[in-house]
């Protein structure tokens, strides 16, 4: 499973062992990092030199899910371009409410995780990644599929024909899959838990700098 962990440097280390709440601190860190991975769907990534990759269109992978999870024919959106990882919602709300974030008070220690089982090829990628077999059943079932909607039959990459010809029977598909990180500390975020952390302290009477 994904995961991001933040860890002090000595000198802030030590001004939030010496604040009045240094488990609040934790906490309020923990939505930093939660409201940061969040807003990465939203955004497409959040760094700034480069966002995430745009869906595969057609989008073999989904199609192949479609089938094997008993679909009559392909959704429409696995031929939609735009941006990924957003049709369900499900891998967004998989990142830990900050009251669930994973915090160790006695080293300061804030960790943050999705526990999806596919989290992982999305935050890290993967290559050669088996997402289907070409069956005789998967044949006739995107037969039908494409006899009604022929335009999306041509045989080349931004068709579907091709995975109805013979030589394709029993055949593995296999695709490269980007990395898309939604679990990561931008420089923002170390800008906005910097802002906190000061505030928090500057509100302890019992501080000690």
């Amino acid at each position: 499973m994904p995961r991001v962990t933040i860890e002090w440097g000595t000198m802030v280390g030590s001004l939030i062992e010496n604040a009045k709440a240094p488990k609040a601190i934790l906490q309020q860190t923990a939505a930093i990092l939660v409201a940061g991975a969040r807003e990465a769907f939203l955004e497409g990534g959040r760094q700034p030199e480069g966002k995430w990759p745009d869906r595969a269109v057609p989008n073999i992978a989904g199609i192949f899910s479609d089938f094997s999870g008993g679909r009559p024919a392909p959704l429409s959106r696995r031929f939609e371009t735009g941006q990924t990882l957003v049709d369900t919602g499900r891998l967004r709300q998989s990142v830990q409410d900050p009251q669930n974030a994973e915090i160790d008070l006695a080293s300061l220690l804030v960790s943050l995780r999705s526990n999806l089982p596919y989290a992982s090829k999305q935050q890290d990628g993967a290559t050669d990644e088996l997402i289907g077999v070409v069956t005789q059943e998967f044949q006739d079932w995107l037969a039908r599929f494409l006899k009604s909607n022929p335009d999306k039959m041509k045989d080349d990459a931004g068709g579907l024909g091709w995975l109805l010809n013979k030589t394709m029977l029993d055949k593995e598909i296999r695709i490269d899959i980007p990395a898309r990180p939604f679990l990561e500390i931008t420089d923002q975020d170390i800008e906005d838990i910097e802002d906190m952390i000061g505030l928090l302290i500057a509100r302890s009477p019992d501080t000690e700098a």
